[in-house]
């Protein structure tokens, strides 16, 4: 596999993607098969993903991962950064992408997963140029049960909205303040998080922590355009869930699937008990996204 690195400027800042190809031959040649964008979960980079990318780009398709800003490559001077900017990072990039498709491929896919997935999922309906979204988890933000991962589960439904907008406030208040992830995911297991933080702490692109800005917006991330969309949904959907995912409980993942309003909408569980299982297990999972997007 090779790569290479490319800059432009979003919300004022300069960031990364990289854009991984199977060799040089498939750089140069015309492409005729999907480019995936590719959007990583928290705290990492495509890098992160190194072994799932290179088992992609051996079906020839062109894999381009964003280094959001604060994150990998891109700028870090920006320490405050939220939800909002990554947003508006992948529709920068994606623009990009569509202008030179050409160089990239025949149609774009957005692929998510973890955090990546949530964002990419709060994109859906855009008319960013996306024929088909990849989400690797879902959580929407109309779930009744969403509380239960935000550590709210005892609190009564009527409270939640004022809680959330207590939320906002904590977070602007205090933006600035370092957060790990462990202590804000209610259902990580800080063991396994300091064993990924073990294999990757040679990584000097990869970080440890995050603003109270990223965590607030996070939590309070509107994906009402899934549950209640201005105009119907004409992008194709693919979920794809690990089945015994300990950070996002597979009750959960199916009860936003079947909120999301959207015709086109496909789920596909794998069995496996590793929320990172993309780093897991990428062999088989390049395969099965594969095969699925050839179908599309």
């Amino acid at each position: 596999m090779i790569y290479e690195d490319k800059y432009i400027k979003s919300e004022g800042y300069r960031i990364c993607f990289t854009t991984f190809y199977k060799n040089e031959e498939v750089k140069e040649k015309e492409k005729n098969k999907p480019c995936i964008i590719f959007l990583p979960g928290t705290m990492s980079n495509p890098f992160t993903y190194w072994d799932f990318i290179e088992e992609m780009v051996k079906y020839e398709v062109v894999v381009v991962g964003i280094h959001f800003i604060g994150h990998g490559k891109s700028s870090r001077e920006k320490v405050d950064f939220n939800i909002d900017n990554l947003k508006q990072n992948v529709r920068d990039v994606t623009k990009y992408i569509r202008e030179n498709l050409k160089d990239f491929g025949n149609k774009i896919i957005l692929f998510g997963h973890s955090q990546g997935g949530i964002l990419a999922s709060s994109l859906i309906g855009e008319d960013l140029g996306v024929d088909t979204y990849i989400l690797g988890n879902l959580i929407i933000s109309d779930q009744k049960s969403l509380k239960n991962i935000i550590g709210l589960k005892n609190v009564p439904n009527i409270f939640v909205p004022i809680i959330k907008v207590f939320i906002k406030i904590y977070g602007k208040l205090f933006r600035y303040k370092q957060v790990k992830f462990y202590d804000y995911v209610k259902n990580a297991d800080k063991e396994e998080i300091l064993k990924d933080e073990e294999k990757y702490k040679y990584d000097p692109l990869r970080i440890n922590s995050y603003p109270m800005s990223m965590v607030t917006s996070l939590i309070t991330i509107d994906t009402k355009n899934l549950t209640k969309p201005k105009n119907k949904i004409k992008e194709n959907i693919i979920v794809i869930l690990a089945k015994d995912d300990p950070i996002f409980p597979l009750y959960l993942e199916k009860e936003a699937f079947d909120l999301i309003n959207a015709k086109n909408k496909k789920m596909l569980i794998y069995d496996s008990p590793h929320h990172m299982m993309y780093t897991e297990h990428p062999k088989d999972l390049a395969k099965l996204i594969y095969e699925n997007i050839n179908k599309l």
